[in-house]
């Protein structure tokens, strides 16, 4: 469990470091109803993630029932090899004064003051559902575990450590503004500036590193 959990940090670490995502939160919290709409949008994330975990496990797991464990070893490394690849092209699109692809549509952007939570709902689920970076994490999670060997409750478990990772940073603001409505107030209007100031740097900083990571990672799993 320790060694599956430890194989998922990296993975858990890439998928929360996206600086729309949470720019997104800290938008829809500073509104009304700000709480419920910013449950809502990562609610929607989660039910994806979730039906993604329905969905995928049990293909991984017949797939690794079907093979051998070098076919499943193959599996991870190969979609390790993608997420590298993935987060380097993004790195030199932004290098290249491309645009984030992570980055929400401009028009949702201009929603956000008046959207309802049931549509924050949906924004979260069809942005992450139609979003590839996550998709390959996702996948990459699954075979991680299954390539663990773990019992079932054990998979969940780690299944759900991943996904409260990937949105740990989404979360935290949530709680904070409700613990503390007042006095978080002024902490997120700063945080919103800054991460809409520095997002292009986080994004090209943190795809060189993880992208150059996974990279290595699927190249010596294929060459191991």
């Amino acid at each position: 469990m320790g060694s599956a959990i430890a194989n998922l940090l990296p993975l858990m670490i890439g998928s929360a470091l996206v600086p729309s995502y949470v720019i997104v939160v800290l938008m829809l919290i500073r509104n009304s109803q700000g709480l419920l709409k910013a449950s809502a949008f990562v609610g929607g994330m989660t039910a994806i993630r979730f039906v993604q975990g329905a969905i995928f496990a049990p293909v991984l797991n017949g797939s690794d029932k079907r093979g051998s464990s070098n076919e499943l070893k193959t599996i991870v490394s190969v979609l390790l090899l993608v997420i590298g690849i993935v987060m380097l092209a993004t790195a030199g699109m932004l290098l290249l004064k491309g645009e984030d692809p992570d980055a929400p549509p401009p028009r949702w952007i201009k929603m956000i003051d008046t959207i309802t939570p049931i549509f924050a709902f949906g924004i979260g689920a069809v942005w992450l559902l139609f979003s590839p970076k996550p998709w390959v994490f996702m996948l990459s999670s699954l075979a991680v575990i299954q390539e663990a060997d773990l019992e079932t409750a054990q998979s969940i478990l780690a299944f759900l450590i991943f996904v409260f990772g990937a949105e740990i940073l989404l979360i935290v603001p949530i709680i904070v503004c409700a613990v503390a409505p007042k006095r978080s107030a002024a902490l997120l209007t700063t945080a919103v500036d800054w991460l809409e100031q520095y997002s292009r740097v986080i994004v090209i900083a943190v795809s060189l590193i993880f992208g150059a990571y996974f990279l290595w990672k699927g190249l010596s799993g294929l060459n191991g």
